[in-house]
């Protein structure tokens, strides 16, 4: 699976911002009013990230583990030390929610993004933009946490591995 390309968040958010954007104006044109995020929304969507955090501590570990035995092959008594590894379904499953959750978290950002353009059009501003604000804030969070887990689950480079890891990928028999 290929990581997510930034240019993709973009155009999910160019849509995001484009539905909404038309949908609002077209609200207000009939003499409706601009919607405003509900403050449950947010926190569900950082209980989301959270969930994925807990969920990708094994990577973290791995990750960190690897890293460690890289530096220093061998415990103080000569041992070498067993490093614990991830599930690679476990680990393909946690990209797939990630990959997911950070296009809908940009799909998200270009929602609220039209929101905030068109409260800040108006005649008056409303007190409720600041959940809106709220809002967008908590979709580039949810952004930054699904790319961040999603680079941890990225395989790591031949140079960071152990020799036998490494011998095995060279010499497939």
């Amino acid at each position: 699976m290929k990581p997510t390309k930034f240019i993709n968040l973009v155009l999910a958010a160019a849509l995001g911002f484009a539905l909404n954007f038309v949908g609002t104006k077209l609200s207000l044109a009939s003499g409706g009013g601009v919607a405003t995020i509900p403050p449950s929304l947010d926190v569900s969507l950082l209980a989301t990230g959270v969930v994925e955090l807990f969920l990708a501590i094994p990577v973290f570990r791995f990750r960190r583990d690897l890293q460690s035995f890289a530096k220093n092959s061998k415990n103080p008594n000569g041992q070498a030390k067993r490093i614990r590894r991830v599930d690679s379904f476990y680990a393909v499953r946690l990209l797939a929610l990630v990959k997911a959750t950070a296009i809908f978290a940009a799909l998200y950002f270009g929602f609220v993004a039209a929101l905030l353009v068109a409260q800040l059009t108006l005649p008056v501003i409303p007190q409720s933009i600041w959940r809106n604000v709220v809002a967008a804030v908590v979709s580039l969070v949810l952004i930054a946490l699904a790319l961040l887990i999603e680079r941890a689950c990225k395989l790591p480079e031949p140079d960071a591995q152990t020799g036998a890891e490494a011998n095995a990928e060279t010499n497939p028999a």
